[in-house]
């Protein structure tokens, strides 16, 4: 009997739905999914073997993946990062001779800081010809407004290390910029990036690139996000444009990366040009609902280590299409009190448009036992969103 390919999925937010499926989308694949991550959501899919230990923090997680790779890192075809924050925290390892066997790219790379930071990431996409925002790193509030002063309002803050959108803020004029640079600004990194703001539709790129080629990639644009305006997708509407194909092939080349990563962008509505924002050196939730419209990631993985490998033309998406993600969609609409949005979700659900995972009984329940416990927390918008379902369904 053949065996199943390893893969290691290493993360320290396992609450993440998009780590959570993984398992389950891989295992058609051949694909055998070992976790090293603290107890969460993603412990619960049936398709995932979790490693005895289950270390509590981000220390643990990095002494507990140095100790387990010495002694099995041969077992594994590959090792997946789920997280920003574990990335980064590898990337300023000072002994990085561990990770050159196996980290998605060459860790001694000179421009390795661009993996994790924004600010280095703007840095390169200017150096290598990419359109991107103009983007000014400041260490104190005087700084930033002259920053502001001189690209002009609005303007984005960001720190530099961050994810979801829980380092950026929007800053309509200096007493707004004031008061989320104080927020924002915390030891031990005071400085932050201001950038220009550019108005237009924001979406992403996910890419599965063996060693610095293109397999495989996928864009959308972002129709709604959660939690917040400046947070993950909780909607999306699939795209195809030559220009986002080019990023992909592109930052594949110069990362040399080997493993799936993704990148944000925004299409101006001034000029029309797509803008890079940021990079994200990990799995992005494209690889759950790629399949949704006739292109399939998860058996892309495996071209990462097969030989002899004789390339591969990257396929295109058979249709195109919106798709509500869950249970994101739904967590979205009992914040906005989006009753209109709920019934959508709702009617998803009923006709197998939306991605439950049904095959993974306890991941589909840990996922509608998080709804409940959210809409418990929000009674007085729960009530307000029953009562439109209700009045919809009194008039169909």
């Amino acid at each position: 009997m053949k065996s199943k390919a390893k893969i290691l999925l290493v993360t320290v937010q396992p609450e993440a739905h998009t780590l959570a499926r993984l398992p389950s989308l891989l295992r058609k694949a051949d694909v055998e999914v070992h976790l090293l991550a603290p107890d969460g959501l993603v412990h619960r899919s049936r398709y995932v073997r979790s490693l005895p230990v289950r270390p509590r923090d981000l220390p643990e997680t990095l002494h507990c993946l140095r100790e387990h790779l010495g002694v099995y890192q041969d077992t594994y075809r590959l090792i997946l990062l789920g997280d920003d924050t574990l990335v980064s925290a590898l990337c300023q390892e000072n002994d990085r001779s561990w990770l050159a066997p196996w980290f998605p790219v060459d860790p001694y790379w000179p421009e390795l800081p661009a993996l994790h930071r924004k600010d280095q990431f703007n840095a390169l996409c200017h150096r290598h010809g990419f359109s991107a925002p103009r983007n000014m790193v400041c260490s104190n509030l005087a700084a930033a407004e002259s920053a502001a002063e001189e690209l002009g309002y609005p303007v984005i803050l960001k720190r530099h290390l961050g994810y979801g959108g829980n380092g950026v803020r929007q800053a309509k004029d200096v007493t707004e910029l004031r008061f989320y640079f104080k927020e924002l600004s915390t030891p031990p990194s005071p400085d932050l990036s201001i950038q220009s703001f550019l108005a237009g539709r924001v979406g992403n790129s996910y890419v599965v690139s063996r060693r610095g080629q293109v397999l495989q990639r996928y864009s959308y644009y972002y129709r709604k996000t959660w939690p917040g305006s400046l947070g993950p997708s909780s909607q999306t509407t699939t795209t195809q444009n030559p220009v986002l194909d080019d990023f992909c092939r592109r930052l594949s080349e110069i990362t040399g990366f080997h493993g799936a990563f993704g990148f944000d962008w925004i299409e101006s509505s001034l000029d029309g040009r797509f803008y890079l924002l940021e990079f994200n050196p990990r799995i992005t939730p494209a690889v759950c609902h790629g399949k949704l419209f006739g292109l399939d990631l998860a058996p892309d993985i495996h071209l990462l280590w097969s030989e002899p490998f004789t390339g591969q033309v990257p396929r295109t998406i058979t249709r195109n299409g919106s798709q509500r993600l869950f249970p994101q969609d739904i967590l979205r609409c009992i914040d906005d009190g989006d009753g209109p949005g709920l019934w959508g979700n709702v009617w998803d659900i009923v006709l197998l448009r939306s991605y439950v995972p049904w095959s993974d009984p306890a991941l589909g329940i840990a996922c509608f036992r998080q709804i409940v416990r959210h809409a418990v927390r929000s009674q007085p918008r729960l009530l307000h969103l029953l009562k439109s379902v209700r009045n919809r369904l009194s008039r169909s």
